[in-house]
């Protein structure tokens, strides 16, 4: 066997085996003996069919599965030894004309194009860049509204008699006539919903004055601040077949109260609330909550400041490729057929991926990064515990946030998608040594302001590229 490579355009080359039928004969007749051994042929007991027939029913089939199967071998055996990184996937060469006969066997030749990977410097880095990053301002206000947000979901539910903003009311509701009289056939049902909700009129002045299985007469759709079919769905609690039907006129009773009151900053709370250990007081809260704020809000914006350290590595870093047999890559290893108008006009969007992907490899070899078994399961605990918070669940142990996250481990799309976050992660916090960052101070109304009127602007940009 012989295999030679050639240069024959930018960062393409040629390789070439060789086969001599000493190569492949002895594993042809081998697999042929095998395949004797279990294939049914009518006529002849199992493992007894006569090699010369297998071979001149299926000879010329095993022949081209051996010599593909050794020339993958070789190929990438070949390409390992040499240290060639390639881009893609070796192509075979278009148009040769190789007639594989198990009757005449003869020497080969085989010839494959790779596209090499093209070498680069990270220039951007080398004069230290800054970069601008907002520092999110944590004021009172905002400290006092997540405060009142530990302590509701810490709280207790009351069900007084009276009725107060924020109360959820639960009513036992049943169509009426303008004038409050009896209707024949009344739509009648229960339903809940939170006081506020309620348009600030008269009638609900006259509705919060209310008590327990006091009654109330309401035109539903001007006393709530939602569209027709919203009052239907979600006040009426109606099926869709019944809109049409359904008055605007309703006796309202209230069958029950729930309000919820906030805990208490007691001992009790501090530690549901921060089960840690470390916040026994309200100073220590406020100061604990306005320092994982800060972290929040400044990983939040960093977020943006390496995004565009990323875009700007992009367009700075200068690489060559091998396009036309990109091109051909593309065409070739695409599940669905794609025309080459559709490679033209993607093919900007897929050099800039390509570059990133490359830049990112490039750090990840030279540094050695690597991303461990219990990375993933520390993630994953993370990610179950932030999920458990929305539903207002506190802080568990690890063994319960294990337990919790055990699909997720038995996910390898989980698995593999986690492993490629967290080296990407690795990659960034590495380039950011080399950035110079500026923080600039910025409230968090003015923050969103301009995060909405810049994704604005984006989608404007994509409205415009599109048409």
């Amino acid at each position: 066997m012989q295999i030679s490579r050639e240069n024959i355009a930018t960062l393409t080359d040629k390789i070439t085996i060789k086969l001599a039928t000493t190569d492949y004969l002895p594993k042809v007749e081998k697999s042929l003996k095998k395949y004797a051994q279990k294939v049914d042929v009518k006529g002849f007991r199992k493992g007894l069919v006569p090699v010369g027939m297998v071979k001149k029913m299926y000879g010329n089939s095993i022949l081209a599965e051996e010599i593909n199967t050794l020339l993958q071998d070789e190929l990438f055996k070949y390409i390992e030894e040499q240290k060639i990184e390639i881009l893609g996937q070796p192509l075979p060469v278009n148009d040769q004309k190789i007639n594989l006969e198990i009757n005449t066997p003869e020497d080969y030749e085989f010839q494959y194009e790779i596209g090499v990977q093209p070498s680069f410097t990270l220039n951007h880095l080398e004069a230290k860049p800054s970069y601008d990053q907002e520092a999110i301002a944590v004021d009172t206000k905002m400290l006092d509204e997540e405060i009142d947000m530990l302590r509701k979901r810490f709280g207790k539910n009351d069900s007084p008699d009276d009725i107060q903003e924020n109360d959820i009311v639960y009513i036992e509701l049943k169509e009426v006539a303008a004038d409050g009289s009896d209707k024949e056939e009344a739509f009648q049902n229960a339903t809940s919903f939170n006081v506020n909700m309620l348009l600030d009129t008269p009638k609900k002045k006259e509705f919060m004055a209310m008590k327990k299985g006091d009654s109330i007469i309401l035109n539903v759709f001007e006393a709530f601040d939602k569209s027709r079919e919203d009052v239907m769905k979600f006040i009426l609690n109606a099926k869709p077949e019944q809109y049409e039907q359904l008055g605007d006129y309703y006796k309202m009773t209230v069958s029950n109260v729930n309000r919820l009151q906030l805990a208490d900053l007691d001992e009790a709370f501090f530690a549901q609330a921060f089960p840690g250990g470390d916040v026994t007081s309200e100073e220590q809260m406020r100061a604990k909550i306005t320092a994982d704020l800060k972290d929040y809000f400044m990983k939040s914006t960093e977020r943006t400041v390496l995004q565009q350290l990323a875009k700007d590595l992009i367009e700075k870093t200068s690489m060559e490729f091998p396009a036309d047999f990109l091109k051909r890559w593309i065409k070739a290893s695409n599940e669905k057929p794609i025309s080459d108008e559709q490679i033209e006009k993607e093919f900007d969007s897929f050099t800039k991926e390509l570059k990133w992907s490359l830049i990112c490899g490039k750090v990840i070899k030279e540094q050695k990064l690597e991303v461990t078994p219990d990375e993933i399961k520390q993630y994953t605990r993370q990610m179950v515990q932030n999920q458990l918070m929305q539903y207002g669940l506190g802080q568990m142990p690890d063994e319960q946030l294990d337990n919790f996250g055990k699909r997720y481990m038995e996910d390898k799309k989980h698995i593999q998608k986690t492993h490629e976050l967290l080296l990407e992660e690795k990659v960034m916090n590495h380039l950011k040594q080399f950035i110079v960052i500026n923080e600039k101070p910025i409230s968090l109304e003015d923050y969103n302001k301009k995060m909405e009127a810049s994704n604005k602007e984006e989608v404007a940009l994509e409205d415009a590229t599109i048409s």
